[in-house]
C-alpha cells in the first residue's frame, strides 16, 4: 500500500515507462528498499492496471521513509529497472 508522499516517502520516476515481469518487479522494490534505507517500496504505475491485469508498465518506484534520496541512488534504482527490462519480442510475420 501506497502512503502519502508528503510523510516522508520518495518516489524515483523513471525517464520512459519500463515493462518487468513480476519476479522482477519485486527484485526491484527490494533494491530500491535497500538502497535508499526505506521501510517500504513499491512499483508505480501511471494507471492502475485493469482488473485481472497482473501488470503494466513501471514508471518509477515510491519507497516510504528513505534514509538516502541522492540523485546517485535514484539513477542506480532506474539503472537496476532497465537492465530488468523485458525487451518486446521481435516482429515476425508468422511462417518464418
Amino acid at each position: 500500500m501506497l502512503e502519502d508522499p508528503h510523510a516522508g516517502c520518495h518516489e524515483i520516476r523513471f525517464g520512459e515507462p519500463l515493462a518487468l515481469e513480476p519476479a522482477a518487479e519485486l527484485a526491484l522494490e527490494d533494491y530500491a528498499r535497500v538502497l535508499l534505507g526505506g521501510r517500504h517500496a513499491e512499483a508505480l504505475r501511471d494507471e492502475p492496471p485493469p482488473p485481472g491485469y497482473d501488470g503494466g508498465p513501471l514508471v518509477g518506484v515510491h519507497v516510504c521513509d528513505p534514509a538516502n534520496v541522492e540523485r546517485r541512488a535514484e539513477l542506480d534504482v532506474e539503472a537496476f529497472a532497465r537492465a530488468l527490462a523485458v525487451s518486446a519480442p521481435p516482429s515476425r510475420l508468422g511462417w518464418n
